[in-house]
């Protein structure tokens, strides 16, 4: 039996060209570069909530240096719970197992004013967490200079694909903070920036 993820991505690729069009590199969705899919024992990131979260009250919690620890499930609980202004709806995005309710829950939240000014370094924290796990690491690695881009179907800000405009025209941001977290860890020269 196929699960949900495996579904919905069947369903949603059949939304794409044809594969013969695709761009060269390194297209995916799902799999090792989803922000769905979790490390071995989740995701530990660490943050300066004073810049990184809008949630007053975690500024309690810093430890000696001022950074929080947080444990998320996946890099999609850590960025959706970004979003947040109070803790209610912080540890809430947090809780669910399933990445897709931490997204519905992201989705519901009341956004910090200056989200889409630090959405992109929000993810990049997120993706440095998960691949400073070994074997993600080497995955990601293994990509060399190639281009990584997203081929979700329906997003044109996170994925390469524009359905509005039926080509391959989006931001690509998720593609590209891959390869910039690749090129901090000195693999693949390029950037894609």
């Amino acid at each position: 039996m196929p699960t949900r993820n495996q579904v919905m991505d069947t369903d949603r690729m059949r939304l794409l060209p044809d594969r013969a069009t695709w761009p060269k590199g390194i297209p995916f969705y799902g799999g090792s570069f989803s922000n769905f899919v979790a490390p071995d024992g989740g995701l530990s990131v660490v943050v300066d909530p004073r810049q990184d979260l809008a949630v007053p009250e975690l500024w309690d919690f810093v430890n000696g240096e001022g950074l929080l620890h947080i444990k998320a499930p996946t890099v999609e609980h850590f960025f959706q719970s970004a979003k947040a202004i109070t803790l209610e709806d912080w540890d809430a995005i947090l809780k669910p197992e399933d990445p897709w309710e931490a997204k519905r829950l992201g989705k519901a939240t009341t956004l910090r004013e200056d989200w889409e000014a630090v959405k992109y370094n929000i993810m990049l924290i997120g993706l440095r967490a998960k691949f400073s796990h070994t074997g993600l690491r080497a995955i990601l690695l293994a990509t060399r200079d190639l281009y990584i881009y997203e081929a979700s179907p329906t997003d044109a800000v996170w994925g390469l694909w524009n359905p509005e405009e039926g080509a391959w025209t989006g931001q690509n941001l998720l593609g590209r903070g891959l390869m910039r977290v690749r090129a901090e860890l000195g693999g693949g020269l390029k950037a894609w920036q």
